[in-house]
């Protein structure tokens, strides 16, 4: 499988915090079946305006490590890109990773962020050459007043992406209800374990993939948990 979203390098974000914490984590991702790895460290213009070649020095090392120790996986690096003001700019001048070195971005908004602000969003990165990923599209409370607005953004041009835990929940929970009408209605592009640590937020797959495929079959559970990722790295559209 292919984890599109994780915090798997170590001391650049919130996520992992060591070089031993991301062994762990690429140890766990073994257990589970991902051999592929899109390393994804917060960007925003505050406290996270991470320097590049920080995130590919960072990235180097963990590549080394997984060449060593885990030689059936691959690494490739991106941003998840907090969407605000002077993003743009910051993409245009080189400073954010695109993912894998695609015209792909994976971008998050703020929960309470209106459809007009993502809609525009969507449209300023579209406009740029850009394919934009929504990041854990089920955090958005805009998106759960009306199915219909998923539907808009994906028209204009963008991808969803879903986190893996979401699936998990129980059988009252919104988010989870959520999920799996997107599932159904087939708009749910990638998911991603968007792990951050060993513990709480572990990079789980496997639990997602049985519950995708019980839900809509093999053939839509592979092309969300694999196959997809594999093809938008390759440059190629869905």
């Amino acid at each position: 499988m292919f984890d599109i979203h994780t915090h798997i390098l170590p001391g650049i974000d919130d996520g992992s915090k060591s070089l031993e914490v991301t062994r762990q984590m690429l140890e766990i991702m073994e257990e589970e079946g991902i051999t592929s790895v899109m390393a994804t460290p917060h960007y925003d213009m505050g406290r996270n305006r991470q320097d590049i070649n920080k995130i590919r020095e960072l990235a180097a090392k963990v590549s080394d490590m997984i060449s060593k120790d885990f030689p059936s996986m691959e690494l490739y690096t991106g941003c998840e890109i907090l969407y605000s003001a002077g993003i743009i700019e910051d993409i245009d001048k080189g400073r954010i990773p695109m993912l894998a070195d695609t015209k792909c971005c994976l971008v998050e908004f703020y929960p309470e962020d209106s459809f007009k602000t993502i809609r525009n969003a969507v449209r300023d990165l579209i406009n740029e050459g850009l394919t934009p990923i929504i990041a854990h599209a089920e955090r958005y409370e805009c998106l759960y007043e009306d199915l219909e607005r998923v539907y808009v953004l994906i028209k204009e041009g963008a991808y969803i992406q879903i986190n893996t835990a979401s699936f998990e929940g129980g059988l009252f929970s919104k988010t989870r209800k959520f999920v799996m009408k997107l599932l159904k209605a087939n708009m749910v592009h990638f998911v991603g374990s968007d792990c951050h640590d060993t513990e709480d937020r572990r990079p789980k797959m496997k639990k997602c993939y049985e519950i995708i495929k019980k839900a809509v079959g093999e053939r839509a559970a592979k092309a969300i948990t694999e196959e997809n990722a594999k093809l938008i790295v390759s440059g190629k559209y869905l």
